[in-house]
């Protein structure tokens, strides 16, 4: 939040695993609201068949602060093998804040990425208690296996 006590939400959505610029997009900042609506989609292109079977889509929720750096609200992360080819899939989730792992600053950063990994899955299997809950978003997905794309249309937190 703001000093006024609202915020000015965006949403960043990455395709993963992969690192590149096309795996990641992101929606317009909807400014001094609580309970943001985004009316875009946002559409990636050339999703195979199998992309679908293995990726995961990362739906990150931050708040844009033009005086300092933007602050991360939440996200939550969707495994794309539970869409269907041309079903539409509504999802209402809770946005959930990972409690930051430690990690030695003499650990390279492949060590560091592998331990983070291995502590997310750990702290999945536990259960949900180790999550921080930062709010709702609902959205709806759907995939379109003839056209190949895969459509993240309009989005909003509450």
């Amino acid at each position: 939040m703001d000093f006024n006590g609202l915020a000015d939400p965006y949403v960043k959505v990455h395709l993963l695993p992969g690192a590149c610029k096309a795996n990641k997009l992101k929606t317009k900042t909807q400014r001094n609201t609580l309970n943001p609506v985004w009316n875009e989609d946002l559409t990636y292109s050339g999703i195979t068949d199998e992309d679908i079977s293995h990726k995961v889509l990362r739906i990150s929720v931050c708040d844009e602060d033009k005086l300092s750096h933007n602050e991360f609200i939440g996200e939550i992360r969707v495994p794309l093998r539970r869409l269907k080819p041309s079903q539409k899939k509504h999802f209402n989730i809770c946005l959930e804040r990972q409690v930051p792992l430690a990690s030695p600053s003499s650990m390279s950063a492949a060590l560091r990425g592998i331990s983070c990994y291995l502590k997310e899955l750990e702290q999945a299997e536990q259960g949900p208690g180790l999550l921080e809950e930062r709010g709702r978003i609902l959205l709806s997905l759907s995939y379109s296996s003839p056209r190949r794309g895969l459509l993240v249309p309009e989005a909003r937190c509450g």
